[in-house]
């Protein structure tokens, strides 16, 4: 089951991630022309991540499908749930709130606008992250050795946000250029939060699933 979870999934993801090259491409990047800037977003973040971890999970799952890995259950725990979670969360939340808080010109809405594309974006990391607790009964880790671990991808994603604009003057999303600089710290402060929030609430989940276990401190794989 594992191994077809991660390969429906890792093909799912990789396809968004092909029509997302063919979409978002030229002059539509926060930097024109420049590929690597695409990486500004959240959510296409979010979206190779979840690629790449599915994509070792069915080939851990092929070569050794009754070994624990760490390492990668750490990385699913830390990062890929909470983080896939906090991308639909956020969006979806801010999308009702007002569409104009995440995209303003023309051809952002259209983006936007592609039921297909949208979704694979923004709701798809939330479901698979759900699922995957209920497949995986993954290493239960120390709430501090979890904070750690997102923490670090919040201080690399705060310095790659504000490149970009010092960079190119883009912000990732129209509402942190409208935020005064101590709004726009709580905002952020509040979106990492949530980041957070979605780790308790899949760590809930998978206590009910498969049990309690004691936790452990990241050590080698």
């Amino acid at each position: 089951m594992k191994a077809a979870f991660h390969l429906v999934c890792a093909a799912l993801y990789a396809f968004v991630c092909y029509k997302d090259s063919q979409i978002v491409t030229g002059a539509l990047l926060p930097i024109p022309y420049v590929n690597w800037s695409r990486f500004v977003w959240l959510t296409i973040i979010d979206l190779y991540m979840q690629t790449l971890y599915h994509s070792i999970g069915f080939i851990l799952s092929i070569v050794s499908p009754n070994k624990r890995h760490v390492i990668f259950d750490y990385w699913a725990k830390a990062l890929v749930g909470p983080i896939g979670v906090a991308v639909t969360v956020l969006f979806w939340g801010l999308f009702l709130f007002d569409p104009a808080t995440l995209a303003r010109d023309e051809m952002a809405m259209k983006i936007l606008s592609l039921f297909w594309f949208n979704h694979g974006l923004h709701t798809l990391p939330a479901i698979t992250a759900h699922l995957d607790v209920l497949i995986y009964n993954h290493t239960n880790f120390s709430t501090s050795a979890i904070l750690k671990g997102i923490a670090v991808f919040v201080t690399l994603y705060l310095v790659d946000l504000h490149y970009v604009f010092y960079t190119a003057g883009f912000w990732a999303y129209p509402i942190l250029g409208e935020l005064a600089a101590p709004f726009r710290l709580v905002f952020i402060a509040a979106c990492m939060f949530i980041v957070y929030l979605g780790y308790v609430w899949l760590s809930l989940l998978h206590t009910l699933v498969h049990g309690s276990e004691k936790p452990k401190n990241k050590k080698k794989n």
